[in-house]
């Protein structure tokens, strides 16, 4: 049985770090608090009504903004998308007519993509990332991929701080870098969303040019993957 994605987003916070959010079930007259993960408070904090839950959630995102996404109990796709709205008083306003129509909705951070960091996904035994996008940037053409193992360390290097995520065993696990404290845990990596599966080891297929080299310079990453084989590689810093 698939979890909704709300309680997904719940049971993975529980072990990581997650995009704050709160999310809200249909109610009888208003919309119903269900999960929540806000920087500085416990975990499933309940706010006093829906006007407080979203005020403390947009005062605490970096980027002053929020997403809504709505969905069914037995469909976790999204129906209605909101993005980068700043408004409180519309923010509530849509949360309460999506609420209306029946469907569940999750407010959370607005995460700026394109700043500098990767997003990308862990499946088999392989990472595969890429700049200025979301983790669905697998699906399209150009995405770094690596041995696991590589690819983290690859990225510690790059980014001078480890990439915190759970080990996401045969199962698929999207998670993306930043350059500042993000979500919840105020940590540098989220996670987005985890899927169990019993699929086979996955090949890596390294090769480059790709978007994450052209970021951060073809020949850089071709230093960077001389000293993961263990090749002698002069110590430098790129610019």
């Amino acid at each position: 049985m698939k979890l909704r994605k709300d309680k997904s987003l719940d049971e993975l916070a529980r072990v990581g770090n997650v995009a704050q959010f709160v999310s809200y079930s249909p109610g009888r007259v208003r919309p119903h608090q269900e999960f929540s993960r806000v920087a500085g408070f416990d975990a499933n904090h309940q706010f006093q009504n829906i006007s407080e839950g979203l005020r403390v959630l947009l005062d605490r995102c970096p980027e002053g903004t929020l997403n809504l996404r709505s969905f069914t109990p037995d469909n976790p796709r999204s129906r209605d998308f909101h993005y980068g709205l700043a408004d409180l008083a519309q923010i509530e306003a849509l949360v309460c007519k999506m609420s209306g129509e029946g469907l569940y909705v999750i407010a959370n951070e607005t995460v700026d993509v394109a700043d500098g960091g990767v997003s990308g996904v862990i499946q088999g035994g392989v990472v595969e990332f890429a700049p200025d996008d979301t983790p669905r940037c697998v699906e399209k053409g150009g995405t770094a991929s690596m041995s696991l193992g590589w690819g983290l360390s690859l990225l510690k290097t790059v980014y001078s701080f480890p990439v915190e995520t759970v080990d996401a065993g045969r199962g698929r696990l999207e998670f993306s870098i930043h350059l500042k404290p993000r979500g919840w845990r105020r940590g540098h990596t989220l996670m987005w969303e985890y899927e169990a599966s019993d699929s086979a080891p996955a090949m890596a297929a390294l090769k480059w040019p790709n978007r994450f080299s052209r970021l951060i310079g073809d020949k850089t990453f071709g230093l960077l993957v001389a000293d993961l084989i263990g090749l002698p590689v002069p110590r430098s810093l790129s610019e």
